[in-house]
């Protein structure tokens, strides 16, 4: 709704029913016609414009949709079910490990793995970076999750996946593939602004869904950390197949 009040016609489909639906939420004029006359349109202009309340509620709308952020939360609704259901290519991925995975995206029925993180935003308060100390390379498509703060019930987990950089800079919230209703939209900044003082979070990487299973010491790479509010925490992960290193970076 981009705040100019509307005019409904067509008798046809679903035409009628938008209109009164409309013409109820208070920002359009129902011409309940099929075809109308230029005389008739130039009326309805007219009543419209001559409506305060017309006018008042097409501002209301406007403003809830300007703070709505509809766009943000579609985009983070999606791929939070992408990273919900991506387990069903677990087979995929064994017989492709993710660092000598080809370009070409392998699809579980209508189901893609994501390529990496989303771009609603520019950087999250926690941040990481894994390196392939193997292969001298950044580690991409790994599988990250978050969960903090330690001790709050129930405490909220977000998910991402490293980029084609090795990076995680924006995190999603985390929906299992067993979960049912409605998708979380929360964001990181969400809980983080809820916490005083210090708290305590998890980064758990999942090692062995990137270099294979049993090609791996360590399945999964366990990073707890503390937080104090109002600072931004880069953790990078120095990895191989059997040792890895972390340390608090910038």
């Amino acid at each position: 709704m981009n705040g100019v009040p509307t005019k409904f016609a067509g008798e046809t489909e679903e035409k009628p029913e938008v209109a009164r639906r409309a013409k109820w939420a208070g920002f359009a004029y129902n011409l309940k016609m099929q075809t109308p006359s230029a005389e008739q349109i130039r009326d309805a202009v007219d009543a419209v414009f001559a409506d305060d309340g017309c006018r008042v509620r097409v501002g209301e709308l406007r403003r809830e949709n300007e703070e709505s952020d509809a766009l943000g939360t579609i985009e983070r609704q999606i791929y939070t079910l992408a990273l919900r259901y991506t387990p069903k290519c677990n087979s995929a991925r064994k017989k492709y490990p993710s660092h000598t995975q080809p370009k070409v995206t392998i699809t579980c029925g209508l189901i893609a793995q994501p390529p990496g993180p989303p771009t609603m935003a520019a950087k999250d308060a926690i941040t990481c970076h894994v390196l392939d100390t193997t292969a001298g390379r950044p580690a991409k498509s790994i599988r990250v999750r978050l969960e903090g703060p330690r001790g709050s019930q129930p405490a909220k987990e977000f998910e991402s996946i490293t980029d084609d950089d090795g990076r995680i800079k924006v995190w999603l919230p985390y929906s299992s593939a067993t979960a049912s209703g409605e998708v979380p939209v929360y964001t990181l900044d969400d809980v983080l602004g809820q916490v005083e003082g210090s708290s305590t979070w998890t980064l758990r990487f999942d090692i062995e869904g990137y270099y294979g299973e049993g090609k791996t010491f360590f399945p999964e790479a366990v990073v707890v950390f503390r937080v104090q509010k109002g600072q931004h925490y880069h953790v990078p992960l120095l990895l191989s197949p059997y040792s890895y290193t972390t340390y608090r970076g910038s």
